[in-house]
């Protein structure tokens, strides 16, 4: 199984792994072109254009000069293991630190981030600090998330093979990449909705939603022997977070939706 999620803003700085250099490989040789493409575009805007660059990649003035400046080093700074540089509030549910060892591997092996920089990455993956939003525009080159759409067409049935996904991301990240006909249905589409309580319709929550799908992955990671088929392996975990799941498929896509209450 593959579990689907989104980066995080927050990311722990530093780091001693190599750094990937100006053709950025990881576990996906097959995007090294386009993470060049939009390396290069972002170098090429910081000379020509910044202020363009800074207002395109939705930097917020305390931390633009920061952010730039990681995004800029990429190539050349130092590196960590993905699941420990996102630091948002995902992934301190997840808290992959503190899993036993065997779910520690297991998640490491399951999660695959969307990432605005890199396309995907795998939880092992080492990367760099860096804050290029899907959402964003780099002058020159255009939305981040159109930027990999042909590529992660090209990349993503290789990489997901025969596995059920498990697919936690979050809106901006779903506009990278969404499985074609012939990966629809290994893919499980997880929504988290807050239940009012008085009668209205459960309805989108952000800052419980990323803590809630923190704690799906962990808890994927951590069912005892293999996850099996999705949608049992979703109920089981969500049964022990006091969650409802709703199926909400449409035409085109398998959706669930995992319902709770929250203070």
């Amino acid at each position: 199984m593959l579990v689907l999620l989104p980066p995080s803003e927050a990311k722990r700085p530093g780091g001693d792994g190599p750094a990937l250099g100006r053709r950025p490989v990881l576990s996906t040789p097959g995007l090294v072109a386009p993470r060049r493409e939009l390396l290069a575009a972002i170098r090429a805007a910081s000379r020509t254009d910044r202020p363009g660059l800074v207002a395109g990649l939705r930097l917020p003035a305390s931390v633009a000069a920061a952010a730039l400046r990681a995004d800029l080093r990429a190539a050349a700074a130092p590196t960590m293991p993905a699941l420990q540089r996102y630091a948002g509030v995902l992934y301190q549910a997840m808290d992959p630190a503190a899993l036993p060892p065997a779910a520690a591997r297991r998640l490491a092996a399951m999660v695959v981030v969307t990432s605005g920089l890199w396309g995907v990455v795998r939880g092992a993956d080492l990367v760099p600090d860096y804050r290029v939003p899907a959402a964003g525009r780099v002058p020159g080159l255009g939305v981040v998330a159109t930027h990999w759409r042909a590529p992660l067409a090209a990349a993503m049935p290789a990489l997901v093979g025969d596995q059920p996904v498990v697919d936690l991301r979050s809106t901006d990240y779903l506009a990278m990449w969404r499985p074609g006909p012939q990966l629809t249905d290994q893919v499980l589409q997880v929504r988290v909705l807050a239940d009012p309580g008085d009668g209205r319709a459960p309805a989108p929550v952000s800052y419980h939603a990323k803590w809630v799908k923190g704690l799906v992955a962990r808890g994927l990671a951590s069912l005892p022997g293999p996850p099996g088929e999705p949608r049992s392996a979703l109920a089981a975990v969500a049964e022990a977070l006091h969650l409802r799941v709703l199926d909400s498929a449409t035409p085109t896509v398998q959706r669930v939706d995992l319902v709770g209450r929250y203070p």
